[in-house]
């Protein structure tokens, strides 16, 4: 899960719900060769599965850091005009 959704770490698909028997059916079906090209408990799919959360991550931070850099804009005005304010001078 990332961000309260249920995300599929191979296809980057959410799933609607995140109840088990969806994500088991999504898997079968939309992954079924998954597990015998990378077979389970093993450390390739670790790695595999840490580099796919990774990726995803980055393409999430592509849409956070734009809010990020507003909100310190924000934040610097509301300053400055505080201490204008403090100081009786105008804008």
């Amino acid at each position: 899960m990332l961000k309260d959704k249920c995300i599929c770490l191979i296809s980057q698909i959410t799933i609607s719900t995140t109840k088990k028997g969806n994500l088991e059916r999504h898997f079968r079906t939309t992954h079924s060769k998954f597990d015998i090209d990378v077979p389970p408990k093993t450390e390739v799919r670790k790695n595999q599965l840490e580099k796919v959360k990774l990726e995803i991550d980055k393409q999430q931070l592509i849409f956070t850091k734009p809010v990020l850099k507003s909100k310190v804009a924000t934040i610097a005005s509301f300053r400055i005009i505080h201490v204008l304010a403090k100081n009786k001078k105008s804008f």
